[in-house]
């Protein structure tokens, strides 16, 4: 694993954590995490997890 894709599954899991546990925006979770924008992070997101963040939350989040 490179330092790049290291660095990418850690803003994804703090993104998962976000996601589920808090009624942030998509862009404010977007910066939190260290994504330079919403496009890279949902791209990035989609790439690992096969959902988009929205569909994420709606199925994990505790948050409603």
């Amino acid at each position: 694993m490179t330092l790049v894709d290291w660095l990418n599954t850690e803003r994804i899991r703090l993104s998962c954590e976000l996601l589920e546990t808090t009624n942030l925006s998509i862009e404010k979770i977007t910066e939190l995490s260290g994504f330079n924008n919403t496009v890279s992070f949902r791209k990035n997101f989609r790439e690992k997890y096969g959902t988009s963040p929205q569909a994420w939350r709606k199925a994990f989040g505790i948050i409603n």
